[in-house]
């Protein structure tokens, strides 16, 4: 139901927006937030209730200058333009494409990888507004364990590259982890053997010796 009414995208925009740039002055419990917007309209009214300090000086500037009628029938899409352009000034988006352009998988965490691009991606959408050009930008952050795979595959679409990419991480990590943990019972089987050895040869001295 949720999603029939709210696009994926929207909501990674409010979690980013009201959960994570705390500079808004926004403070956004996750059962309300949910709740709040099962309803299309309830949008702004839900955004700009939550707003404080210097975020809501702003949007009560907005109210005044544009009517509350006005403001309570704006939708959703307009007031994010409006508050990305406020919040966000050029030099923090030319920061985050600087990000997204150089964004790599680092220490193998693909999921970490991965909710980093999908943010870097909605708040730079100009670098990666085709569909093509985002699943080639995601592509070339993936570590070359992985990379060649999933580039062979030609997936069509950015959903697609992601559970692959998550599909084989996960299948190198595993056989990563039982090359190492065979490794290790290599390892104790030689030193018990070489434990064995050292009695037996401890035994026949002492027998040699008597």
């Amino acid at each position: 139901m949720l999603l029939s009414l709210l696009s994926e995208l929207d909501m990674r925009m409010l979690e980013m927006m009201l959960g994570d740039l705390d500079q808004l002055g926004v403070r956004m419990p996750h059962l309300l937030f949910v709740n709040a917007l099962l309803l299309e309209g309830k949008k702004v009214k839900f955004v700009a209730a939550t707003l404080q300090g210097p975020a809501l000086n702003w949007w009560n500037a907005k109210v005044a200058t544009m009517g509350l009628e006005t403001v309570n029938q704006m939708p959703w899409t307009e007031m994010k333009q409006m508050m990305t352009a406020e919040f966000c000034p050029i030099e923090e988006v030319q920061r985050m494409e600087h990000e997204l352009w150089n964004l790599k998988v680092k220490e193998y965490n693909i999921v970490a990888y991965t909710h980093r691009f999908n943010e870097l991606a909605l708040m730079c959408p100009r670098m990666v507004e085709l569909e093509r050009v985002k699943v080639d930008a995601y592509i070339r952050g993936l570590t070359d364990n992985i990379k060649g795979e999933v580039t062979s595959s030609k997936p069509a679409n950015l959903n697609e590259v992601m559970r692959m990419a998550h599909k084989l991480m996960e299948q190198k990590l595993q056989a990563r982890d039982e090359r190492i943990l065979e490794g290790k019972k290599r390892k104790w089987e030689s030193f018990q053997s070489g434990n064995s050895s050292s009695k037996s040869n401890h035994k026949d001295n002492s027998r040699q010796t008597l």
